[in-house]
């Protein structure tokens, strides 16, 4: 299990603009849904720690592990995105 923290800056933009965020692998883009899904999704194991997330206003894409910092073990399960989808 992983703990998650959100970033400072990305809790800033969560609170000044809508709590929509998306998530992708890569191959489909799950959302929009709040920070604190995204999180829960990560301590769960549904969201792979090699994510990527945007805020709807973002234009790009950005590493999960550049939003967040993530204790524990670092898994390599692709079936977690499976049950996110």
């Amino acid at each position: 299990m992983h703990q998650v923290k959100m970033s400072p800056d990305v809790l800033a933009v969560a609170r000044a603009a809508a709590d929509r965020w998306y998530v992708t692998v890569g191959h489909a883009a799950v959302g929009p849904v709040n920070l604190d899904l995204i999180a829960r999704g990560v301590e769960a194991g549904k969201v792979p720690l090699g994510a990527f997330v945007r805020h709807e206003g973002w234009t790009v894409w950005r590493p999960l592990a550049e939003i967040a910092e993530i204790d524990g073990k670092q898994a390599d399960d692709d079936d977690a995105w499976d049950d996110l989808a």
